[in-house]
């Protein structure tokens, strides 16, 4: 379930998640041997591990995966993996993380975090993002504008004001 979910993945992200010992994990997924591919990857000395089935649906389905995503508040997504440096630089994790781990929510493209983003339900609805990279900048821009619509209309209103705003205090 976890690769199915997470995968491609290291078995140590695998255990991390699951909490089964790496000697679990490694007879786990040496049973399931027939539905697995192993991605080497230099800087890691297991690589990934991942289910066919992922890999054809990628290959079938690549715009899945494509584009600028706002994801929410402690999404599975930002929170699948032990090490987080697939997910967002070291640099910016410190704005993406807390010291316990949960997340905020990202700005995703193409599976890397770009930013942050934050919505306030008030007097005027408010949607507030900031971007690590100026070149994601108006990509980013066209894209907020769209989910701050949605956002506004599921609330209920017309109104909404998009607010680019700088990087807070890291968490």
């Amino acid at each position: 379930r976890y690769l199915r979910a997470y995968g491609p993945a290291t078995s140590q992200d695998v255990s991390w998640w699951t909490g089964l010992g790496d000697v679990q994990v490694r007879r786990a997924l040496s049973h399931l041997s027939r539905e697995i591919l192993r991605y080497p990857v230099v800087g890691l000395r297991d690589g990934l591990v991942g289910l066919k089935e992922t890999l054809e649906v990628l290959r079938r389905e690549p715009e899945a995966c494509a584009g600028v995503q706002f994801l929410p508040l402690w999404d599975a997504y930002i929170l699948g993996w032990s090490d987080r440096s697939r997910i967002v630089d070291d640099a910016h994790a410190p704005w993406l993380y807390d010291g316990a781990g949960n997340a905020a929510s990202a700005i995703v493209d193409e599976g890397r975090a770009v930013g942050l983003w934050q919505f306030r339900d008030g007097e005027q609805l408010v949607f507030e993002y900031h971007v690590f990279d100026a070149d994601k900048a108006s990509q980013v821009a066209k894209r907020a504008e769209e989910h701050a619509n949605v956002l506004a209309r599921v609330c209920g209103s017309r109104d909404f004001v998009v607010v680019i705003r700088p990087l807070p205090e890291p968490l």
